[in-house]
């Protein structure tokens, strides 16, 4: 199989630019520059490490982004298809400048220049175009691979949309993944709403209904097949001493600070520790930590109870049965009864309480977000390969 010029006419970089291009314009003139000489630093002296030799195989599985909980679900699923190859996107350094880049200026300039995006400065012109190379690489070698289905970890994410939209036009089937739980902001515009109006791919495997609805109310003609997520089950009876606070992206740093100092006072109420999850985003520095109180890296299954704020991991969190609450705000976040939500310190408490009392099934609760867990979530899986391939879907 061969990249081809004609593959690349017409695609749609707005939809491939769209997460970088939103996340450049948040930043000031300096980050702005830090990131531009970053990304040319990396397309000029290192490489994606993919196969240096094509290679056959019935289903390919890609994958751009590098995060623990991403691997292991991916690796999960693709190592039910035997007839198929994984590409796991990393980048290795190169000895001295590379010249590849040159070749595919020299090669797609027409599509370099005429795209139909929006560039309001020549520093967002370098960037965009320099995100272009990168991703036009990454196609060039992995469309040297033959391969009858595509499945990616996010179609949401730049390189993995472009790929997707290549292989329609080679009416290869494209199947993507959910990666977390989406909500729909609706007219609180952020980038998140990539998540959903970025989709490509003929079938988004869903978690559950929550995130079927979603994607169907903006993709009508994407075909959405629940099979879960293949959380590990758990017999969940907590005796550690500590509770998780759940942190959200940078992003919502205030509501991270209310959320904290909420955890504070339950803490020494109770008489426990708490443990700290951070988001990648997060700077710690800009927080108020309590020492001999607040701890990291501790196993989050064995919280007594969990808080957060818009993680989608509170809910996956509360579909394993540990009890799960969500801080109250305006910010649009996946629905919830009002029995799990709280606005200060006595309300909490109240409904940890009420639900400790009655023995309350979170699990059960949760299943409208991640309808199969476990073994039943990977035979979901198996289903729908199985079907797929058959060309019974």
């Amino acid at each position: 199989m061969k990249l081809s010029f004609y593959d690349l006419y017409r695609l749609n970089w707005e939809k491939v630019l769209r997460p970088e291009s939103i996340l450049f314009d948040t930043f000031n003139n300096q980050q702005k520059t830090e990131r531009l000489n970053n990304l040319i630093k990396l397309i000029s002296f290192s490489r994606p490490d993919i196969h240096p030799r094509p290679i056959d195989t019935n289903v390919l599985f890609f994958k751009s982004m590098n995060r623990a909980d991403y691997n292991e679900q991916f690796s999960q699923i693709q190592k039910l298809n035997s007839d198929s190859s994984l590409l796991d996107l990393r980048y290795k350094n190169a000895p001295q400048r590379r010249k590849y880049p040159f070749y595919i200026i020299f090669k797609y300039f027409p599509l370099l220049l005429f795209t139909n995006i929006r560039f309001n400065s020549l520093k967002r012109i370098i960037y965009l175009i320099a995100c272009q190379i990168k991703y036009l690489e990454v196609a060039e070698k992995t469309y040297k691979n033959n391969f009858n289905f595509l499945v990616v970890h996010a179609d949401m994410q730049p390189t993995e949309n472009m790929l997707c939209q290549i292989a329609k036009k080679k009416n290869i089937k494209t199947v993507t993944l959910q990666h977390g739980l989406y909500v729909d902001y609706k007219n609180d515009f952020n980038i998140n709403v990539v998540n959903y109006e970025n989709q490509v791919a003929n079938y988004f495997l869903a978690w559950g209904d929550d995130t079927r609805q979603l994607i169907r109310k903006y993709h009508t003609n994407t075909n959405v097949v629940i099979c879960g997520k293949p959380l590990k089950p758990l017999d969940f009876i907590s005796t550690k001493n500590y509770f998780t606070v759940i942190f959200d992206q940078q992003l919502f740093h205030e509501y991270n600070i209310q959320l904290l100092e909420i955890a504070y006072t339950i803490a020494k109420k109770l008489k426990i520790k708490i443990n700290l999850r951070l988001h990648p985003s997060n700077n710690i520095n800009t927080y108020r930590l309590e020492e001999g109180i607040v701890i990291f890296d501790t196993n989050i299954y064995d919280s007594q109870f969990v808080i957060g704020h818009t993680s989608s991991l509170l809910f996956e969190l509360m579909r394993l049965g540990i009890p799960s609450y969500k801080f109250r705000s305006k910010i649009p976040s996946n629905h919830i009864d009002e029995d799990f939500i709280f606005s200060d310190v006595e309300e909490l408490s109240a409904k940890i309480i009420k639900h400790t009392e009655s023995n309350f099934i979170f699990s059960k609760y949760a299943k409208r977000y991640i309808t199969y867990i476990g073994e039943d979530s990977l035979q979901q899986y198996r289903n729908f390969f199985k079907r797929l391939k058959n060309g019974k879907i």
